[in-house]
């Protein structure tokens, strides 16, 4: 997933118009490919960690690339600055997880207020480097935008009394 392959009609409706790289689904095909060399395809800067690891992809890859999208959206700039412009050094960053929370990202201080606390925990949560620690689907993640969205407590941050209570305020 990345911005060219998405699409947001005028009914707000999103679609995909690209689905990647497909996988081999006929045993015949996966014996050719297992023969041939392995070439990676994808665009570093919404490349899920797995993937740039070259494990398995799963829907919590996808996540991450969502996670990333939505970092873009709220602060209009990548959630990794390395220092070197180099896919190396991209894909390092992505790798050591070192992100900065969108509300530490964005100049305009109100915006700050408004992403810090939930939006940052949500961004955060489909941005782990561990696929296990991500949500679990695109769903998942949908569902704790929307609670937030309505005022709700959401998934992505430790439940307190605290916490409840400043939400139910």
């Amino acid at each position: 997933l990345k911005p060219s392959n998405v699409l947001v009609s005028a009914d707000g409706q999103v679609h995909l118009l690209d689905f990647g790289i497909a996988k081999l689904l006929d045993d015949a095909q996966q014996e050719l490919a297992a023969t041939q060399e392995q070439v990676r395809v994808l665009t570093p800067h919404y490349a899920s960690p797995e993937q740039l690891k070259g494990e398995t992809l799963t829907v919590q890859s996808d996540v991450y690339s969502l996670g990333v999208l939505a970092y873009e959206l709220l602060t209009g700039h990548l959630p990794y600055d390395a220092r070197r412009k180099t896919p190396a050094a991209i894909e390092e960053a992505i790798l050591q997880g070192d992100l900065m929370a969108p509300s530490q990202r964005v100049e305009d201080r109100s915006l700050a207020r408004e992403l810090k606390g939930d939006i940052d925990a949500i961004v955060g949560k489909a941005m782990k480097v561990e696929p296990g620690q991500r949500y679990a689907s695109a769903e998942a993640l949908a569902d704790d935008l929307e609670r937030h969205l309505h005022g709700q407590p959401v998934q992505a941050r430790p439940d307190s009394r605290w916490y409840r209570a400043g939400k139910a305020l």
